[in-house]
């Protein structure tokens, strides 16, 4: 049997952050950068959140919630989308 290389960390977390790669359709990451016109469209969408003060949601989502756009981005990470609480 293979061993899991998944670590269960914590329990009952309230945040959980993500980094997400392409894959092709055997799931082997894909390495390529964004096309430019979705760099534009994140860093707009991230001066207007803010602008706005406030994150804003935009045309992405997962599990059929808008996910936000937050008003700052962390290290190594221009832009973070967020969702409001999954369950």
């Amino acid at each position: 049997m293979t061993k899991s290389l998944v670590r269960v960390l914590g329990a009952f977390l309230d945040t959980l952050y993500l980094n997400v790669y392409q894959t092709d359709s055997n799931f082997q990451v894909v390495k390529k950068r964004l096309p430019d016109e979705l760099k534009l469209e994140l860093q707009q969408l991230k001066e207007l959140a803010q602008e706005e003060e406030e994150n804003i949601p935009t045309r992405f989502s997962f599990d059929g919630r808008p996910l936000l756009m937050m008003t700052k981005g962390s290290e190594g990470f221009n832009w973070i989308l967020a969702t409001i609480a999954l369950g």
